[in-house]
C-alpha cells in the first residue's frame, strides 16, 4: 500500500512538473485558469487543482484569484496580468537608471478599467496614448517598458506639470522624440492633455531664453 502511495504522488510531481515545462514553452510566464486549461486540454476544474497544488509545492506563485505565475519577476507579472500594458512612470524611470529611488510598486499603463485586486499599480489611457514603450526580455519571456521620455509625459499626464521636476530630469531625455511625442497630445481633450502640452510650451521657452542670453 505504502508503494503505491509512493508511485502516485511520485507520478503527481511528475505532472507537475510536466505543466510548468509546457507553461515555459510558450514563452509567458502568468496564466489565467482560462489560458492554463486551454493549454492542457483539461476542463477548468482539474485546471483549478493543478494551479492550486502548483503553488502548494512552491512550482508557481499566486498572483491574484485565478491567476498564477511561473516567475518572481514584478515586470513581468505585471505585465501579463494585463494586457495590453507597458511598465511606466517612475517604474521605467527606475528601471532605466533616469531616477535612482526604488519605488514601493510597480505602475502599469493600460487602455482597460482593472478590477483586479493586486499590488500593482494600474492606470487606464486613451488607446490613443498607448505607444512609446520597447520590448524586454528576460527569464526566457517577454514584458514591455515605456521609453524614458513616455514615462515622464505618463507621470505628467496623471499627477501634474511641474517646471522644477522637468528642469531637473530633461537633460536625461531625448528632447527631440520627447517634443515629436508631446504633438500626439495635441487631439486629446481633458486636462490631462492640456498638462502634457505644456511640456512643449516649456522646453520651447528654455530655447528662446538660451537664444536671448547669448545675444
Amino acid at each position: 500500500m505504502w508503494q503505491n502511495c509512493h508511485k502516485r504522488d511520485f507520478m503527481d510531481k511528475l505532472d507537475i512538473f510536466k505543466i510548468k515545462e509546457l507553461a515555459l514553452e510558450t514563452k509567458r510566464r502568468v496564466f489565467n485558469i482560462k489560458e492554463l486549461s486551454m493549454l492542457l486540454g483539461k476542463s477548468e476544474g482539474t485546471t483549478r487543482s493543478y494551479m492550486a497544488r502548483l503553488t502548494k509545492r512552491n512550482i508557481a506563485n499566486k498572483v491574484v484569484s485565478g491567476y498564477i505565475a511561473f516567475t518572481d519577476n514584478d515586470y513581468i507579472i505585471a505585465n501579463q496580468l494585463i494586457e495590453p500594458s507597458y511598465i511606466s512612470l517612475n517604474s521605467a524611470l527606475h528601471y532605466f537608471q533616469i531616477i535612482l529611488q526604488v519605488p514601493n510598486t510597480v505602475d502599469v499603463i493600460c487602455t482597460k478599467q482593472v478590477k483586479l485586486k493586486t499590488s500593482y499599480n494600474y492606470y487606464k489611457i486613451n488607446p490613443k496614448l498607448f505607444f512609446g514603450y520597447e520590448k524586454e526580455f528576460a527569464e526566457g519571456t517577454y514584458y514591455f517598458v515605456a521609453e524614458p521620455e513616455k514615462a515622464v509625459l505618463d507621470l505628467i499626464y496623471f499627477y501634474g506639470f511641474s517646471e522644477i521636476y522637468l528642469k531637473d530630469i530633461l537633460s536625461k531625455l531625448n528632447i527631440l522624440k520627447l517634443k515629436e511625442y508631446v504633438k500626439k497630445y495635441k487631439t486629446i481633450k481633458g486636462y490631462r492633455a492640456k498638462r502634457v502640452l505644456k511640456v512643449g510650451d516649456y522646453i520651447d521657452k528654455q530655447k528662446e531664453d538660451i537664444r536671448i542670453s547669448k545675444n
